[in-house]
């Protein structure tokens, strides 16, 4: 016991500003965990295709992609705070959406708007978080941030996944109910965060000159990206189905898809919470390498026992992916370039990975329709082996001095 407070402890070092911005994310992660058992269910009960969702959602990729290359220099100029709000007044258009949908139409409104917030809102986050740590710090403000986010995340689905459920709460209750939650955090982002810095090293240029500055990736992340569009190419053929597939294909109700979506966000919070003073002294692209690993426990289980229940255990790796992945990345790009052009060279990093991977959803949704539910899944399986060998091997030496 003593060796675990020790660990907490640790966080005690973090700045006021990391914390607040850690309660604003963790309401965000409850409103977005309350809403997600209920989003597979809304899409099944429109009876929309898989090609659908996939082509709605290979838009949505396709403008974040188109207005991303603009958001890393401005955010570097102006400070996240006013993007941070743009993307959460998406999110609240998106359940709203999701709220009213009766056809198609909302129903692609709701799917693209809620897309579009992760490229807006998840490049401020990010970038809020690395301004207002230290150095020494940095990896544990990402860790503490994912884990008490996913941690709301993980309370959320059970709460949501039941009212809809056992207490046959309408869909249209559980949106407005996480768009008020979202509102809430917005109100105390917009009145209690002010940035503890402006940076005045990124001068203001034109429309062409951010765009140029976007395209141009820093040589030293290079490997990285490398690996990163494969990443990004690979994962989004699936992970955009994965609910659909547990409720259509393995046929869980929505409280069992609650504790799917549970699982998969406690797991994270937990690995999250533990892991992050591990990053600020180990080799972070080792734990890039783990978290494509984990693509066996997330995948192969729902592929060969045809129960709901089996979603429990995959749901657990499928958590593990995301939170080995992103703090790592986020320490990685960091350590390398400095906090003053990490907006940037992480809004260039997604640029990158997000124009390799624009059709990976549309082709995924192809796939589930026309050749098999479980193929996205098997090419996915495949490619984060060949992904995990490939970062153990560019990334033999250090990244950084022990």
């Amino acid at each position: 016991m003593s060796r675990m407070f020790i660990r907490f402890g640790e966080y005690s070092a973090l700045r006021r500003e990391v914390f607040l911005l850690i309660l604003v994310n963790s309401i965000f992660g409850f409103a977005y965990g309350f809403a997600a058992p209920s989003v597979a269910p809304l899409i099944v009960l429109v009876k929309v295709t898989m090609t659908f969702v996939g082509n709605t959602r290979t838009a949505a990729r396709g403008l974040g992609t188109l207005i991303r290359p603009l958001l890393g220099p401005l955010i570097d100029r102006y400070d996240a705070k006013p993007f941070y709000l743009i993307g959460g007044v998406l999110t609240v258009a998106g359940y709203v959406s999701y709220a009213l949908t009766e056809s198609w139409g909302l129903l692609a409104t709701g799917l693209l708007l809620s897309e579009l917030d992760f490229y807006v809102r998840g490049l401020a986050r990010t970038a809020a978080i690395g301004s207002c740590s230290d150095p020494e710090t940095r990896g544990k403000a990402f860790s503490l941030d994912l884990g008490l986010a996913e941690m709301a995340s993980a309370v959320a689905p059970l709460v949501g996944g039941y009212m809809a459920g056992s207490l046959q709460l309408s869909f249209r209750w559980i949106f407005w109910i996480s768009t008020g939650l979202t509102v809430f955090s917005l109100i105390l982002m917009a009145t209690k965060y002010s940035s503890p810095r402006m940076s005045d090293s990124v001068s203001t240029t034109s429309v062409r000159g951010y765009l140029r500055q976007a395209f141009s990736i820093d040589r030293r992340l290079r490997a990285i990206a490398f690996v990163s569009v494969l990443d990004s190419v690979f994962w989004s053929l699936s992970f955009p189905f994965y609910t659909l597939f547990v409720y259509k294909e393995l046929g869980a109700t929505t409280e069992q898809l609650g504790i799917a979506v549970a699982i998969m966000s406690a797991s994270p919070a937990i690995s999250a919470l533990t892991l992050g003073p591990m990053l600020d002294k180990w080799r972070t692209t080792r734990f890039l390498a783990v978290s494509e690993f984990m693509a066996l426990g997330a995948i192969i289980p729902i592929l060969v026992v045809a129960r709901p229940e089996v979603a429990y255990f995959a749901s657990i790796f499928w958590g593990l992916v995301y939170s080995l992945w992103v703090p790592a990345m986020n320490s990685f790009v960091l350590d390398k370039v400095g906090s003053e052009s990490f907006a940037r060279a992480t809004g260039n990093l997604s640029l990158l990975t997000g124009i390799f991977a624009i059709p990976s959803p549309a082709i995924a949704g192809w796939l589930y329709d026309n050749v098999s539910p479980k193929v996205p899944f098997i090419v996915t399986l495949v490619a984060a082996m060949v992904i995990g060998a490939l970062i153990l091997a560019i990334f033999r030496k250090p990244e950084r001095s022990p």
